[in-house]
């Protein structure tokens, strides 16, 4: 199937824009208040910001300084029958991907949340998260849903973003306009090169601030405070195989490099050729980090975000990886929770999630947290 051009899909954007902002606004205007404080994790673009690993990061920031923090998500494509539904609780997962969705599931695998629950309405999340006696939540893609109150809105924005450039993929359109950012509390600023904020472990100050962004904020009377977060691939994890046919394997007919379920640093993948496989919202973005390791991406496999591998996906990343004769097939942390039977064991690339000054973003979320809670606690019964 062709995609539609991108300039009719950004005049769809638009109009887009115009309904979510009324939707949003009358959603403002009826929200319901969590029985825990709530920290939003969220983004301006429809796709490939980095809200989930952000959403990760900050549940174990929270786990660290002793809270017992809950991951709230809407479970896109997950098929389950009831909501909310509880995905895991300390660690146990208590249903498969296919039920929660494959961001749930990765951060119940992957981080330190007290509970992951989902739920179309999150403020069913809330609840429920909090009779299982969480603290705080952490609200992913939460900036739109504005029918949850929450403590802190937490934004991603691409470093170089600019208001006048054009979008380069759908990935890149807007959800609403710019000026929404004024609603925010935080903006990290995503992939910010290394040395921004060099040098001192708070926010930026606003001369370190991207002009096109900080103009956004002139005149604003609380604008707000930016810090700047960057993706570095740490690890390569061989996985077993999703079938229960045997021990995991490279591609077929490759000699196995790799020690199924041993964490080796990502260092490993170059001069290797590989075998590229992912369903995310920017595909380019993990091609682009393979190669910067120095692997030798022979092919890859591309299908759209979120999907639901199936036997034919398990037969087509198989025959590619005959055909190029690659070492490994090297996959993504989100898509190996859905990864297909049958498919040949994939190598998962991990990364790290830096956040500049990050401490000084967690006091801001603590401190928003506590004032709403004894605000809360003042309140009129």
């Amino acid at each position: 199937m062709t995609s539609a051009p991108l300039p009719l899909l950004a005049a769809l954007a638009r109009l887009y824009q115009w309904g979510a902002a009324a939707r949003g606004a009358l959603a403002a205007k009826r929200a319901e208040s969590s029985p825990i404080p709530v920290v939003s994790i969220g983004n301006l673009c429809f796709g490939g910001a980095g809200k989930t690993p952000a959403a990760a990061w900050m549940i174990d920031q929270l786990a660290a300084r002793g809270r017992r923090p809950a991951l709230l998500s809407r479970g896109y494509g997950g098929t389950r029958a009831a909501e909310p539904l509880l995905v895991a609780r300390s660690g146990e997962i208590l249903v498969p991907a296919s039920a929660s969705g494959d961001e749930p599931q990765l951060i119940a695998r992957a981080t330190k949340a007290h509970v992951v629950v989902v739920a179309r309405r999150r403020i069913e999340a809330a609840r429920l998260a909090a009779r299982e006696g969480a603290d705080v939540a952490v609200l992913d893609d939460g900036f739109q849903h504005r029918a949850l109150r929450r403590a802190l809105d937490v934004v991603l924005l691409d470093a170089a973003w600019s208001p006048r450039a054009r979008a380069a993929s759908p990935a890149d359109l807007l959800r609403e306009g710019p000026r929404a950012l004024r609603r925010a509390g935080a903006i990290l600023l995503a992939g910010a090169p290394e040395e921004l904020g060099a040098g001192h472990d708070g926010p930026l100050r606003a001369d370190e601030v991207p002009a096109p962004i900080a103009a956004l904020f002139a005149g604003a009377a609380a604008p707000p405070l930016f810090f700047a977060a960057r993706r570095r691939p740490t690890t390569l994890t061989l996985e077993r195989a999703a079938a229960d046919d045997g021990p995991a394997t490279n591609a077929p007919g490759a000699k196995p490099a790799l020690v199924p379920g041993e964490a080796v640093p990502a260092a490993v993948l170059e001069g290797k050729l590989i075998l590229a496989v992912s369903g995310v919202a920017r595909p380019e973005r993990f091609a682009a980090s393979l190669r910067a390791l120095g692997a030798i991406v022979a092919a890859h496999v591309v299908v759209p975000d979120h999907h639901a591998y199936d036997a034919a996906d398990a037969a087509t990343i198989r025959r590619r990886a005959e055909e190029t004769s690659a070492a490994l097939v090297v996959t993504t942390a989100k898509d190996a929770v859905r990864w297909p039977a049958g498919a040949p064991a994939p190598a998962v690339l991990r990364e790290e999630f830096l956040v500049r000054g990050g401490d000084a973003l967690v006091d801001l979320a603590l401190a928003r947290c506590t004032a709403e809670q004894a605000a809360a606690a003042g309140a009129p019964k």
